[in-house]
């Protein structure tokens, strides 16, 4: 995993499969409900 700029406390999601040269076509909403507390939208 990169390392970050600034100190987290915790490791970020990511999203699945992403790669990182080709433009974005989903992205992550925080969701309490979810086990990680994100979900992956499109």
């Amino acid at each position: 995993m990169a390392r970050s700029v600034f100190a987290y406390d915790k490791d970020l999601p990511e999203n699945p499969g992403r790669l990182p040269w080709l433009k974005p076509d989903v992205h992550l909403v925080r969701d309490g409900k979810a086990e990680t507390g994100w979900r992956v939208a499109e």
